[in-house]
């Protein structure tokens, strides 16, 4: 009976043509660093903006253009549509924290999502193997490692 019902089942899962596929892939932990200086090491690069997610509500902005974020030692840069920007962060107990002293050059106005870069606000920041994750209350940017110097 029962090897009825299987091979019955099982003609009809051929029939149809159906694939199903099963994977025990988990989805990657963050990294977890045993101190400061380990988690600067990881964190010193240029990374790549892939997009901003805003919450509560679900608006994503994948950027149009190269936006990216350098990490090296104690000082930030990173770039808005024209603009190059510096400030100083440092890691800390409660996280990620970004100098509200940003300086950026002055040769024209940045439109695009210029106005949505606002790192200085980041709380928190998780890094994969090969992705940053910089967390606000409202809003998280995704990064990708860039291979670029």
């Amino acid at each position: 009976m029962y090897k009825t019902i299987f091979f019955f089942l099982l003609i009809s899962a051929l029939a149809c043509n159906r694939t199903v596929q099963v994977t025990n892939e988990k989805p990657e932990q963050a990294r977890i660093f045993e101190n400061h200086k380990e988690a600067k090491k990881a964190l010193n690069g240029k990374w790549m903006l892939q997009a901003i997610k805003f919450y509560p509500q679900t608006e994503i902005i994948e950027p149009k253009k190269e936006y990216w974020i350098e990490f090296d030692d104690k000082k930030f840069y990173f770039n808005k549509e024209v603009n190059d920007c510096h400030s100083f962060f440092r890691l800390s107990e409660a996280g990620l924290e970004i100098s509200s002293q940003i300086a950026c050059t002055k040769k024209c106005c940045d439109k695009d999502i210029s106005d949505e870069l606002d790192y200085q606000n980041v709380k928190t920041f998780k890094l994969y193997t090969d992705k940053l994750v910089l967390e606000t209350d409202k809003k998280k940017f995704e990064f990708v490692k860039s291979s670029l110097k």
